[in-house]
């Protein structure tokens, strides 16, 4: 007998269901559970955090009654929730199911969320790969002077910082150089001692409820979206050993290519496995290992079978 499984979530309460059919017109509930969690106020949840325990407690829950796994899940909410929640979306999960994390509800909101152009941006016109839409306004282009006195459009296009002879604002774009920011320090310190103390700061600061208690997940949530396009994410999710899983979620994602609606593929080998083979470490360049005569040796998975010749639209 095939069964289903609702979430429903209200504005103070998670409820979950599973149901199957029995006979022509029966319906058998196999197992159910509700849960409270401090809810959604004013056009925002009150408490993310504890809206990710409520629902995982309450599917592992009814989980637990039916003596099955649930293997798909189908979410309702209210009319005045649906702005802030659901259009359509399916997030998988490992098999057999892990336990549910909040990253995995995150992830299904974000891709329910309706999408919504940005008035007058034109996809395309500066013909770019992997365009996605997002922009960051955090830092900007630094320029860099010539000997002449004129400018180059980013410094990374100078031949003393980068070998190389054209000065194209996309293809030789750098940002400017954030050391290391009081959040950043803050973050560090909460994940460090293991308490909310830093994290809170950084919430208070923008006017978002403080967590009640320190996980490895908010963490890492907390840091991915304060410090947002200032380059730290890589060494995070490479320190954290989530590097492979974070890149894997990129496979799919919608994209633009010279204005072309696609989706993000694998280039080359594939993502994971070039993370596989490198550790996320680049090159050292070839000029330098040639002249150390064997003193230096190319750090692993950067041989000729690493390049690749075309891009895969």
């Amino acid at each position: 007998m095939k069964h289903a499984t609702v979430l429903d979530i209200g504005s103070s309460k998670v409820v979950s269901m599973c149901a199957g059919r029995v006979g022509k017109d029966g319906l058998a509930v196999h197992g159910a559970d509700v849960r409270a969690y401090e809810g959604y106020c004013a056009g925002r949840i009150v408490n993310t955090a504890d809206l990710h325990r409520a629902i995982g407690e309450s599917l592992m829950a009814t989980q637990r009654e039916c003596g099955f796994k649930l293997r798909e899940v189908s979410i309702s909410v209210p009319a005045p929730f649906t702005k802030v929640f659901i259009g359509t979306g399916m997030q998988e999960f490992s098999s057999p199911p892990k336990r549910i994390t909040g990253e995995d509800i995150d992830m299904l909101i974000n891709i329910s969320l309706p999408k919504e152009e940005m008035e007058g941006y034109a996809y395309g016109a500066d013909s770019q790969m992997e365009e996605t839409g997002l922009w960051q306004k955090k830092v900007m282009a630094t320029t860099a002077y010539k000997n002449d006195g004129s400018l180059y459009n980013t410094f990374s296009s100078a031949p003393e910082y980068y070998n190389s002879t054209a000065d194209n604002f996309q293809l030789g774009h750098e940002t400017d150089l954030i050391v290391i920011r009081y959040a950043d320090i803050l973050l560090m310190h909460s994940e460090l001692s293991e308490t909310t103390t830093g994290i809170n700061q950084v919430r208070a600061r923008v006017g978002l409820n403080p967590i009640g208690s320190y996980s490895l997940g908010a963490l890492q949530k907390e840091r991915r979206y304060e410090l947002a396009f200032e380059g730290l994410r890589w060494g995070d999710i490479r320190r954290w050993g989530i590097a492979e899983s974070a890149l894997g979620k990129l496979i799919g994602q919608p994209i633009y290519n010279r204005g072309i609606a696609t989706t993000m593929k694998n280039q080359g080998a594939g993502v994971v496995a070039r993370y596989q083979a490198t550790n996320g470490f680049m090159p050292l360049p070839s000029s330098e290992v040639d002249l150390s005569k064997g003193a230096l040796k190319q750090n692993p998975g950067w041989g000729t079978d690493a390049l690749y010749s075309s891009w895969a639209d």
